[in-house]
């Protein structure tokens, strides 16, 4: 059998998949309330670093950056990443004096991280854009947005989607579109990238396709339950406003988002990457429906408070006429 011919292996949720991103019963009462509360106090002061939720463990990032990692239950365990200036560092967590030394060095680390991306030093990465998305679409302004950045970073098999949000219910305004919201990947697309190839877009059309068409949808709806609740584990740290009002994901095809960041979309080979997505997705029998772009001119030096609203979000011909009006 030729390599042409060779079936495809299906999506396969044990396979590909990782743990359910949640943190430990244990873990999570340490960050709510318990020793390592001081660590989810200092990843809330300031609105560039994420606090984000991985699989039996946190990871805090501060604009893009990763800064660090915390996991283990006995005891706690901390690993920094380093600098240019500073080595890598592990730490047991077992008293309260190791938590407010992890505090001060998590200080340290984002000072360093400022100093090197406002001196020009160390450019943005993609994760600043995704980051940035995150915090601008935190469920902040619940008439206006189109949808709820959940988490960063996660992962389909092979496909690691830039976020995973809820989106709002089709033709419901106000806070209540989010009571029984869509499940919504996002692909953030920077200057620089390529939207061709095995990281391009058609490549992610077809990802996307098999993990959501694998075993009758069975994977969405698995999808739909961790996704759930690990937004009922950030409601309850404080990291997403209570006021969502989420009852159940509602488990039909999960909507794809395409969020161009301070990148021009009018140019002939990005005209052929977009069409070949929207093709790729309508022969796969994907409702095209569910395809959104938006595209963002303008951001602040450094993301903060890139967010994508409701009248940001275009379907296919809709961004096709605005893309035409562009390259005039």
């Amino acid at each position: 059998m030729t390599k042409k011919q060779r079936p495809k292996r299906a999506f396969d949720w044990r396979t590909h998949s990782r743990p359910a991103r949640l943190l430990t019963p244990a873990q999570e009462a340490a960050f709510a309330g318990g020793f390592l509360a001081p660590v989810l106090a200092w990843a809330t002061v300031d609105p560039r670093t994420r606090f984000e939720v991985r699989a039996r463990s946190a990871a805090l990032y501060h604009r893009g950056v990763s800064l660090c990692r915390v996991g283990g239950d006995a005891p706690f365990e901390a690993e920094l990443e380093s600098t240019d200036a500073t080595p890598s560092y592990q730490v047991s967590l077992m008293n309260d004096e190791a938590v407010v030394d992890l505090v001060r060095r998590l200080d340290e680390l984002r000072g360093k991280v400022d100093d090197l991306l406002d001196s020009g030093e160390q450019s943005r990465n993609h994760r600043s854009y995704s980051a940035a998305l995150a915090t601008g679409n935190a469920g902040g302004d619940l008439t206006r947005d189109a949808l709820v950045a959940v988490d960063l970073e996660y992962a389909l098999g092979r496909r690691r989607f830039d976020l995973v949000a809820l989106m709002r219910s089709d033709g419901v305004t106000g806070p209540g579109g989010f009571a029984s919201p869509d499940l919504a990947f996002v692909d953030v697309r920077v200057p620089g990238q390529t939207l061709r190839g095995a990281a391009g877009l058609s490549a992610l059309a077809d990802d996307l396709a098999d993990f959501a068409k694998a075993l009758c949808g069975e994977h969405v709806r698995r999808s739909c339950t961790e996704v759930q609740g690990l937004l009922a584990q950030k409601i309850r740290l404080g990291l997403l406003p209570e006021e969502l009002g989420v009852r159940s994901i509602a488990g039909g095809m999960p909507h794809l988002v395409v969020v161009f960041a301070e990148r021009e979309v009018d140019g002939p080979g990005d005209d052929e990457a977009i069409v070949e997505l929207h093709d790729r997705l309508a022969s796969r029998h994907y409702p095209t429906m569910r395809l959104h772009f938006a595209h963002v001119v303008l951001a602040s030096e450094d993301g903060e408070g890139l967010a994508v609203s409701q009248s940001d979000l275009m379907d296919y011909r809709s961004f096709k006429a605005y893309r035409r009006a562009r390259s005039r």
